[in-house]
């Protein structure tokens, strides 16, 4: 039972390593980054794979001196009007663009007049990544544990089993819901942290394709900490069916599908993971309460749950296979590439959770059904479970940092001039113009 859905999470890791493939990248420049020009241009002209939203580009002379600059966005190029009289040296162009996934692209391009000198990009905030990263981790709960949670609940435990672990799963997703929001307009403008409380801040982040997706899973959220107080289980029922879907539209609605065509495939094949992903990590707090307490109504949930756990993971099966045809286009990126890395390594943690699986569902369960009393190691090896789907979740939202356009829209460079340390986080073995993902 449990290996079946288990199973999902190994369809679920691969898709969602693939899942944000779509974001845009730098395919080019003009000048070409790391090149030396004898005269200073009038414009930089950066050439992207789909058409982009720039939100912010700077530029630093050669003296290290701040300078303004005009730009403009025209189809899928960003143009860049350059102050006169530049100090003859390597300048540094910086730029923040907002892809039509509504996911932000940032990177920088050096280029040299007459001569090379020390100027170098300005890092960027680790520790606004650390907590973008942690607030999308917490979303996640909510929606997966949290919203799942309380389906499993209503659907498959009619009655109440986890609730506090549930209740602090949509309290937890709240919270990252909404830091997420305001994360993603500090992201976008390049503020502070402190620009959170600013109104730009949240008024930057409303007009990507992140808050529809947002909005959905606070929904989601919201709706299910309501199913919890419903008078009856048909109004649950009813309740956690529709926060259901709002968790799988969250995920329709943003990232890669918002590009990746055919959209009609990818975006239903998204709804199919949110939901399924909800479904299957919903499960696990309130089996572990079940069987902690040691409720006679174990074994009738374990084998509902069974049941209902095989179409769902062949949907997920499908809606994976559709994704993969679509996003994967090389199996070589998963030893050439950052995330394929990345990938790799959530395949080994998916090991150990079939592995966990197969105790469950040849051991422990039949040994419940012989003798009652002994819970304890599957209330072990669920919890084990739940550390490893967090584990997968929290290596997803960072593979994502490290993906990029498919191969087929990048084009490679075998060399960058003086600077090749900065060809960096790209798809493959060579250079594809500079951006990550975030």
């Amino acid at each position: 039972m449990r290996l079946v859905a288990n199973l999902a999470a190994l369809l679920v890791a691969l898709c969602l390593a693939t899942s944000a493939h779509a974001h845009a990248v730098l395919v080019g420049a003009e000048p070409a980054d790391g090149s030396v020009v004898a005269e200073a241009p009038r414009t930089v002209v950066l050439r992207f794979n789909e058409a982009v939203a720039p939100t912010a580009v700077s530029l630093l002379d050669a003296a290290g001196k701040p300078r303004d600059v005009a730009i403009r966005a025209v189809d899928q190029s960003v143009m860049v009007t350059l102050p006169a009289s530049l100090p003859q040296g390597t300048q540094v162009v910086s730029y923040r663009v907002v892809s039509q996934d509504g996911h932000p692209v940032a990177g920088s391009l050096l280029f040299s007049i007459g001569v090379v000198t020390g100027s170098a990009a300005p890092s960027s905030d680790g520790m606004l990544h650390v907590l973008i990263w942690l607030a999308r981790l917490g979303l996640y709960l909510g929606l997966f544990a949290g919203v799942g949670g309380m389906f499993f609940a209503a659907w498959i435990a009619q009655g109440p089993a986890g609730e506090r672990l549930i209740m602090w799963s949509l309290k937890i997703g709240l919270v990252g819901a909404i830091a997420s929001f305001g994360l993603q307009g500090v992201d976008l403008l390049n503020l502070p942290l402190s620009g959170i409380v600013t109104w730009a801040a949240w008024a930057s982040a409303a007009g990507t394709s992140l808050f529809p997706a947002l909005l959905l899973a606070i929904a989601a959220m919201l709706i299910a900490a309501i199913a919890w107080r419903s008078p009856s289980f048909g109004a649950a029922f009813t309740r956690t069916a529709i926060a259901m879907i709002c968790v799988g539209l969250s995920f329709a609605v943003s990232g890669h599908a918002a590009t990746a065509s055919p959209q009609w495939l990818t975006r239903a094949a998204l709804f199919i993971h949110g939901v399924g992903v909800a479904f299957w990590m919903g499960a696990l707090a309130p089996l572990a309460v079940l069987a902690w307490q040691r409720k006679d109504s174990l074994l009738r949930v374990l084998r509902h749950f069974s049941t209902l756990a095989v179409p769902v993971v062949a949907l997920i099966a499908l809606s994976g296979l559709a994704l993969a045809i679509v996003q994967l286009e090389s199996f070589h990126a998963l030893i050439d590439t950052g995330y394929g890395n990345i990938l790799v390594a959530k395949l080994v943690l998916v090991v150990v959770l079939l592995g966990l699986a197969a105790l469950n569902r040849l051991v422990f369960t039949p040994a419940i059904a012989r003798e009652f009393h002994r819970t304890r190691p599957l209330q072990r090896s669920i919890a084990l479970e739940f550390v490893l789907m967090i584990a997968i979740l929290a290596s997803s939202h960072y593979g994502a940092s490290r993906r990029r356009a498919r191969a087929g829209d990048v084009e490679r460079c075998s060399a960058r001039g003086p600077h090749p340390h900065r060809c960096r986080d790209v798809p493959g073995p060579d250079c594809a113009g500079q951006g990550r993902a975030e």
